[in-house]
């Protein structure tokens, strides 16, 4: 180790992002604020490497389909709006407690919740139906839920989400996931 000022160290650190080039990746965390991951990602592509925040996404198989950034696909309040809900792998009240609070709100007016998942934790909402099985089965879980309980109630919605939680988002199948 040598000690160095903050100026010398930067300098440092430019010469080895210019000697590495197009061999520069930038790893942001998904904590990041939405300024900091662009400024991440515009970094990167000044340098002509790549950016990315999916730190524990396995499997990227689907990203050649994907059109844009991943997201919700609505703003957070318009869920209060659905009158049916799919989350699919996903410990809601931990991982999502703010979606959680929308999902309960939305309950208390008469939303159904349907539940593919691998715990049967409580969520401290009215559960319509519910899947519990084993993390590698989500895909074939999620596949047959049109045919059964589940399917009847979100085809007898007329404003729907479907929410692929953390467990769904890190899963080895997580491109099938998305595309079923």
């Amino acid at each position: 180790w040598i000690e160095a000022d903050w100026h010398d160290a930067l300098d440092v650190v430019v010469e080895a992002i210019k000697m590495a080039g197009k061999d520069v990746g930038v790893l942001s965390t998904p904590h990041s604020t939405l300024e900091e991951l662009y400024l991440a990602g515009q970094l990167a592509k000044k340098l002509g490497g790549a950016s990315d925040f999916r730190l524990r996404r396995s499997d990227f198989s689907g990203d050649a389909a994907r059109a844009g950034i991943p997201w919700l696909g609505l703003p957070i309040a318009e869920l209060g709006n659905c009158d049916r809900f799919l989350v699919v792998g996903s410990f809601l009240r931990k991982d999502h407690p703010l979606i959680a609070h929308r999902l309960r709100q939305a309950a208390k007016r008469g939303a159904k919740v349907n539940v593919i998942g691998c715990a049967a934790d409580d969520w401290l909402m009215p559960i319509a139906n519910r899947v519990t099985v084993a993390p590698s089965d989500l895909p074939a879980a999620l596949a047959k839920a049109g045919e059964g309980a589940i399917g009847e109630s979100l085809k007898s919605g007329k404003k729907v989400a479907i929410l692929l939680g953390n467990l769904a988002e890190q899963h080895a199948q997580a491109a099938t996931l998305h595309a079923l």
